[in-house]
């Protein structure tokens, strides 16, 4: 294969208010064939992406072992295609931490909740007001 051409075929360019007064069936028409070519990209970009990482599997392998900050800047160059390759952050959670902030959140919730009861004052007819 030497060219993909993608055309609008019977999809014309119309505006959102042109669309919006669409007939019913014209515009389920519309509708359905993007669906379907959404549907077609998301699955060729799937296939691409995976004999991507077929074909280049010992450079990404090589990404793999580099320093997390290098890795992050991992480029394959091969001609007229370049790939970025990204690999996941690894991230590490403090429990302890995040413990802490948990319970000063609570702690203070609390706190501006006693803090608010005592500014309120009776009304006329069971009504609050805060001051």
């Amino acid at each position: 294969m030497n060219h993909l051409q993608l055309q609008q075929a019977a999809l014309p360019d119309l505006s959102e208010s042109q669309i919006s007064r669409l007939p019913k069936d014209q515009l389920a028409h519309f509708s359905n064939a993007v669906q379907q070519l959404h549907d077609w990209t998301l699955q060729m970009r799937g296939r691409i992406n995976r004999g991507m990482e077929t074909r280049y599997a010992d450079q990404i392998r090589q990404a793999a072992t580099l320093g997390q900050e290098e890795a992050a800047r991992f480029r394959i160059d091969d001609g007229d295609l370049q790939i970025d390759v990204s690999q996941p952050k690894e991230i590490v959670w403090d429990q302890k931490h995040l413990s802490e902030i948990a319970e000063r959140n609570r702690l203070s919730k609390r706190l501006l909740h006693r803090r608010k009861r005592k500014h309120v004052i009776p009304w006329r007819r069971g009504r609050q007001q805060w001051r």
